[in-house]
């Protein structure tokens, strides 16, 4: 749901054909940037999360193996959006938000709120309020500490036109 805008490396150059940044020298204790601007493509609303890692390196690192996009290393990187998705609670309308499978325990929150009963992978949400799912292990799961589902509970409905009429008789 996105596409690629524009990439500013603060070292080296980056590729957007292939994704790779490459050109990377940094000493011990320095740091390296790459700013990535992308364009969301849905105005449907939801979550999306973009995982960068580091594929290849010259030198060892005893807390990371470059290239096996393990999430909980140091050797990755993680950007997250929400973008609001609009229910009218007047028309009984709901949004289900899903939860990845695989973990003991779930449990929803709304408004940091947990939600009473709401413990599974799936969720009916019925109002507005920025919705998060708490997991057994959130270091896996790329939902946990980033951007809230978002939903706005609106009604958009047209003012009521009023439409000049007169009738006549005749004869």
């Amino acid at each position: 749901n996105f596409a690629f805008v524009s990439a500013t490396p603060s070292i080296g150059s980056f590729d957007s054909n292939t994704g790779m940044w490459t050109g990377i020298s940094i000493a011990i204790g320095d740091t390296a940037t790459l700013s990535v601007e992308a364009l969301v493509l849905t105005t449907v609303g939801g979550f999306a999360s973009n995982i960068a890692w580091v594929m290849t390196q010259d030198r060892s690192d005893i807390d990371s193996s470059p290239g096996n996009m393990g999430v909980a290393e140091d050797d990755s990187g993680k950007s997250s959006v929400s973008i609001p998705i609009d229910i009218c609670g007047e028309r009984n309308e709901q949004i289900e938000l899903s939860a990845p499978p695989g973990y003991a325990t779930y449990q929803w929150t709304r408004n940091g709120m947990p939600i009473a009963g709401a413990t599974g992978t799936i969720y009916l949400a019925t109002e507005g309020g920025e919705y998060n799912i708490l997991l057994s292990d959130p270091s896996a799961c790329p939902f946990e500490g980033c951007c809230p589902i978002i939903i706005v509970d609106t009604c958009e409905c047209p003012p009521v036109i009023c439409v000049p009429l007169l009738i006549q008789k005749t004869n």
